[in-house]
């Protein structure tokens, strides 16, 4: 079973969501500050964490559990391909 974000940020206490507009007094907000007023979240994600843009690391990360450890075949998926497919299972609560 995936654990949800919300079961990982609950883990870790040092997450400090933003609960509310808090923007400055004077100024125009960010780009960010509106997408969380408006209602939006955003993620980053580090590409490494779900796979490494080395062929030393094609045995690791998620290609290398998929082959067992094994090195991929040419035809296999790539970096790229395995960061979409981390990508794709990013959700919230």
């Amino acid at each position: 079973m995936i654990p949800r974000i919300k079961a990982i940020f609950e883990q870790h206490p040092a997450y400090n969501p933003i609960t509310g507009p808090t923007f400055p007094v004077f100024g125009e907000r960010t780009p960010t500050e509106e997408l969380i007023a408006a209602g939006w979240g955003y993620v980053a994600i580090d590409p490494a964490s779900i796979q490494a843009d080395n062929a030393a690391g094609l045995t690791r990360g998620i290609i290398g559990l998929v082959n067992k450890g094994q090195t991929r075949k040419p035809d296999d998926w790539g970096s790229l391909r395995a960061w979409a497919w981390g990508a794709a299972r990013a959700r919230l609560s």
